[in-house]
């Protein structure tokens, strides 16, 4: 099959189950033909089916091709894709509300403002510009046929299912759980200060009510001693 093109792409899928990439790299010397009427009374031909096609088919044996790709056998995997990924991305909008109550409630009511700017400026620089061109590498990563045009690659034509399915949803799970992470430490730091801020508090109130105490003590003593020395003149 050297004289096919690596431009060409009009993938076919083999009488054994393999796919190729243009009925060319697939060896086929005849095409069988069917003519379909169009809306403007004329007909076209295509193309149905690929006879004597030298690389499909066990040993010395020519089997044919039909256009089209073969499958991958994953569609049944579809529904309870997206029902997994509808509840990662409701789980996931479930931070928005949170964040801001934490920023709210942890900041000086002048610096609010600011907290607020800060953090979307955060959500900018480190989630929405880097994310389209670190996912856009992880995908071109698992890319196992690029188009050629010019000799120069175009769009990628077969991608690797299984890295592809990896890369994307690991992404996922590990931004998601990274962000789990963050929020559980920010949560024990701020127990951490609240604690220690409630500790303060009842430090203070207990020197208060010791020195309290201490002035009615002393109150009853002068009290006392005023009297034992109204008795003795």
């Amino acid at each position: 099959m050297c004289s096919c093109s690596d431009e060409a792409f009009n993938p076919v899928c083999g009488s054994d189950g393999v796919e190729f990439r243009s009925p060319c790299h697939a060896g086929c010397k005849t095409g069988i033909e069917k003519l379909e009427p169009t809306e403007s009374n004329h007909s076209s031909t295509t193309i149905q089916n690929y006879t004597d096609c030298a690389c499909v088919g066990p040993g010395g044996s020519q089997g044919y091709a039909v256009p089209g790709t073969c499958g991958n056998g994953c569609f049944h995997l579809l529904i309870p894709f997206m029902v997994l990924s509808s509840l990662t991305c409701f789980l996931a909008s479930l931070s928005q509300t949170p964040s801001f109550m934490m920023i709210l409630r942890t900041v000086t009511p002048e610096d609010k403002s600011f907290a607020l700017g800060i953090q979307f400026m955060l959500f900018r620089v480190l989630a929405f510009l880097p994310a389209p061109v670190l996912y856009g590498s992880a995908i071109d990563s698992t890319c196992i046929l690029w188009g050629k045009k010019c000799n120069k690659n175009t769009s990628c034509q077969y991608y690797n299912l299984d890295f592809f399915r990896q890369r994307f949803l690991g992404l996922q799970i590990f931004f998601v759980f990274g962000g789990l992470v963050f929020f559980f430490l920010s949560f024990l730091v701020l127990k951490r200060a609240d604690s220690a801020e409630r500790m303060k508090l009842e430090q203070m109130k207990s020197s208060a009510a010791s020195e309290k105490q201490d002035m009615k003590d002393s109150k009853k003593f002068l009290i006392y001693s005023n009297a034992q020395n109204d008795k003795l003149m």
